[in-house]
């Protein structure tokens, strides 16, 4: 879709970082003519200069995709939002990238601080409503959804809680009985591992084939899942099943969003970062960021989350994981070897 004024700039951040932003700086890099990435971080408290460390990362990890044009969003009051325009201009410029654009919105109106002519850019600032855009619209039929605000957007990675939560509790207990009568009707540990993965492959297929109908897990089958991927071996059976990019990795992301919701906290890590690895693939790194984040609450330790995190803190983009999971190690290593220096960040914030 053609981006071709500042409006419909503003009609698509939404659907590019999952939400409606607000307190937030967006920096859109542009391969050409065509927007090929986004990060979002927060605008520094009022009052605050520009962190010099956040305003770093996000040069750093736009410039990484190969992007040499840019376009800034700030949204916020003009105290806080045009220091960190100002910051990211210059630093833009220091490393050759051109700003194409840089604006200020508030929800209502906008302004440029590129544009010097006050029939376009007025000093009142110009009306815009992102909801009647036609860019908004060819998002939405396209499949994208951009929540409400920031909660809404995080809700998606919460856990059940109540009625359901203890419903959860007892299908969870069933199911562990179910995995160990499963095991203990094997005659050695061999038929016990082939029951493990057969049993495995068959939840998986079944649950994948009903959510691609529109079919979500029942707590049982979810339960299921979630003690089943302890095994990491059906975890990465799953893992590899995860291909491709766009509205073909839906059902992928739906039904391990499902078992996120619903698995109990200790067993949160796998369908976590299942779920992480599909939102990430089909363009959602700030939510893959947050189900990360929860997996490594869990278990600091779980090496997929480790590894995705660190594939997206390093902003490679999801390409870079074909052929997984060896792909990985060996991408962060290039990246390693290519930067042995990278300012600290905190994960979440960016959202590319």
């Amino acid at each position: 879709m053609r981006l071709d004024a500042p409006s419909d700039v503003l009609a698509t951040i939404p659907f590019l970082v999952g939400y409606h932003p607000s307190d937030s700086i967006v920096v859109l890099g542009l391969t050409g003519s065509r927007v090929t990435f986004a990060a979002r971080d927060d605008l520094p408290a009022a009052g605050e200069a520009p962190v010099d460390e956040h305003v770093a990362y996000l040069v750093e990890v736009v410039l990484r995709q190969g992007c040499r044009h840019v376009i800034l969003v700030g949204y916020g009051d003009e105290e806080r939002v045009t220091p960190m325009i100002e910051a990211l201009r210059a630093a833009f410029d220091r490393e050759g990238a051109k700003v194409v654009d840089a604006l200020r919105a508030d929800g209502q109106r906008y302004w440029s601080y590129v544009c010097t002519n006050q029939r376009c850019c007025p000093p009142q600032g110009t009306p815009y409503d992102p909801s009647t855009s036609e860019v908004a619209v060819a998002w939405t039929l396209a499949g994208r959804v951009a929540r409400r605000d920031r909660a809404e957007y995080e809700a998606q990675v919460r856990p059940v809680s109540g009625a359901a939560r203890e419903a959860m509790r007892r299908a969870t207990a069933v199911a562990h009985e179910r995995l160990l009568t499963l095991l203990a009707e094997a005659e050695d540990d061999d038929q016990a591992e082939a029951a493990l993965l057969n049993a495995g492959n068959l939840a998986i297929a079944e649950a994948l084939d009903r959510q691609l109908h529109g079919i979500p897990p029942t707590d049982a089958e979810a339960a299921w899942l979630s003690v089943l991927l302890q095994s990491t071996a059906i975890r990465d059976i799953a893992w590899s099943l995860i291909r491709g990019s766009g509205p073909g990795l839906y059902h992928h992301r739906a039904l391990w969003q499902e078992v996120l919701h619903r698995a109990e906290p200790d067993l949160v890590p796998a369908p976590a970062s299942l779920f992480a690895f599909a939102a990430w693939r089909s363009g959602d790194g700030g939510i893959a960021r947050l189900a990360l984040n929860r997996a490594l609450e869990v278990d600091p330790r779980y090496r997929m989350a480790q590894l995705l995190q660190e594939a997206i803190a390093h902003g490679l983009p999801p390409t870079a994981l074909d052929g997984w999971p060896e792909g990985v190690d060996a991408a962060i290593r290039r990246r390693r070897r290519r930067r042995r220096r990278s300012p600290k960040h905190h994960a979440g914030r960016p959202s590319g």
